[in-house]
């Protein structure tokens, strides 16, 4: 460890000594400082609270390999609070830390000082400016926390991914109560869940961006508003305020549309555009789309139908994302990348 001066609290090293220890043990401290011990809850918080302490991690892997960990704030209470966490400040890691977290997955630990995030842009305001996952709550959330994808160097960082697809990996014609609770997989392709996207949305004003790429070369769309109804409302999304960007993917003819799904059609149309697009979007809106099959159902032929001029959702076919398409502005399919984000705004 650089600079020295540390105290240690913890050591363990060749499993010597057992862990399974009562209140009192954890409390008064247990094990040999020359081996493996914990030096006491009363002693860490009587030592935390004379000053400011850093606190440093140290893990050694089964490879040999090894990472470091640092907080610059850390803090515990007393016994009449249960030797809570108070404080741990700013999150640092070396880049084997990093990928350690990326490589393995984790679950969301109610206790843990982490939950208190309520989207990425609190994750950001701890100095963390790595993209990866991380477990928030928003505001009024009465569940557990839950994991979403931080994207921390797009356009600023700071952006809650609700959409990603990059290979193909998930299928995303399901029926309403997956798209309500979410589905898939964060590090490939997923769909963050309507419900936890209209809590996220009512904490403040989001705006929104997506970012895909088509023919090899990326594209994006910014809307100044972002913001999804309850359950009750089908998840209709509100006005989206206005556009800047590259090109395509309009919101516009969808703002005040509610949620469809293949099972629960809300588009108000004579057709089903849910089933025939065979994907859960804010399908509905007045615009007059024609598509090869390529861009729809594969076995139907050609599809006259007003539903959406833009679905990210689209059956990916092929490797080629033959049913995520753009006909906003221009008649593109095929696109093999997007990423659907939202961000506070300050």
């Amino acid at each position: 460890m650089s600079s020295g001066g540390w105290t240690v609290i913890l050591r363990r090293f060749n499993d010597s000594l057992d862990f399974n220890r009562n209140w009192d043990d954890f409390k008064t401290g247990f094990g040999f400082l020359s081996r493996e011990f914990w030096l006491g809850h009363e002693r860490v918080s009587h030592i935390t609270n004379q000053a400011e302490y850093e606190l440093h991690v140290n893990i050694t892997f089964d490879n040999g390999t090894s990472c470091d960990m640092k907080y610059d704030a850390f803090r515990i209470s007393d016994e009449w609070s249960n030797y809570t966490i108070s404080s741990v400040g700013t999150y640092q890691s070396d880049s084997a830390c990093r990928w350690r977290e990326q490589d393995n997955p984790f679950e969301c630990d109610p206790s843990d000082l982490s939950t208190t995030f309520t989207d990425c842009d609190k994750v950001w305001d701890k100095n963390i400016r790595d993209d990866g996952i991380y477990c928030i709550r928003p505001t009024g959330w009465t569940g557990p926390p839950f994991k979403v994808r931080c994207n921390m160097t797009v356009d600023g960082g700071r952006w809650t991914v609700f959409q990603w697809r990059i290979d193909g990996t998930t299928d995303f014609y399901r029926n309403w109560d997956e798209y309500k609770e979410g589905f898939g997989d964060l590090e490939h392709d997923f769909w963050l869940g309507n419900e936890k996207l209209h809590y996220i949305t009512q904490q403040a004003t989001y705006e929104y961006r997506i970012d895909y790429v088509y023919s090899s070369t990326a594209y994006y769309n910014k809307y100044t508003n972002f913001d999804v109804g309850d359950e009750t409302n089908k998840y209709r999304l509100a006005n989206v305020g206005t556009r800047t960007g590259s090109r395509g993917y309009s919101l516009y003819n969808i703002q005040n549309t509610p949620f469809s799904t293949p099972d629960e059609d809300n588009d108000g149309r004579n057709y089903d555009c849910a089933e025939g697009h065979r994907s859960g979007w804010w399908h509905g809106a007045y615009f007059y789309t024609y598509s090869s099959s390529y861009c729809y159902y594969f076995q139907s032929g050609s599809a006259y139908v007003y539903c959406t001029c833009a679905n990210p959702n689209g059956d990916y076919n092929g490797g080629n994302g033959e049913n995520i398409f753009d006909h906003c502005y221009y008649h593109n399919c095929n696109q093999r990348y997007t990423e659907l984000k939202i961000r506070r705004v300050r």
